[in-house]
């Protein structure tokens, strides 16, 4: 008997791959800007989607991009390399319905689940609820696979 995953693995998986992409673009990002300004790059990019750069929310995130020195963008730019090389193992695995995949993303997934719920008690947002919730679902759907040992 082999093993056969459900479509939602498989749908994890993709958006696995889909934010290693999106990492990889990040770490690219931050290691372009090095030595180049950032922050005029910043005010560029809110021009060309027309965001005004005095609404506070954008101006908080320009003020904190404007922070980051060339130690900080490397740090930004390791980091996101490393969290994109577990997430095209873990998506990989799970698009070729590997069981291990399954496990490595419980364990991944859910190691992070407390820094997660930190930053929501910290400063709640809609998208730092969103993460969590979503990230939780994604921890109990896979246990529940898993327990079950669904097999083709």
């Amino acid at each position: 008997m082999s093993y056969r995953s459900p479509t939602g693995v498989k749908i994890i998986g993709g958006l696995k791959l889909l934010t290693a992409m999106l990492l990889i673009a990040g770490g690219i990002g931050a290691f372009h800007f090095i030595n180049h300004d950032i922050s005029d790059a910043a005010r560029r990019i809110l021009t060309l989607l027309h965001l005004d750069p005095r609404n506070s929310f954008l101006n908080n995130i320009l003020s904190n991009i404007t922070d980051l020195d060339p130690t900080d963008l490397r740090k930004i730019g390791i980091a996101t390399f490393i969290y994109a090389i577990l997430y095209i193992i873990e998506g990989i695995g799970l698009l070729k319905t590997k069981r291990w995949a399954e496990y490595m993303t419980i364990i991944i997934t859910a190691s992070l689940l407390p820094f997660e719920y930190y930053e929501v008690m910290l400063r709640a947002t809609w998208l730092r609820v969103g993460a969590l919730v979503i990230n939780l679902g994604i921890v109990i759907y896979l246990w529940r696979i898993l327990k079950r040992g669904v097999k083709s």
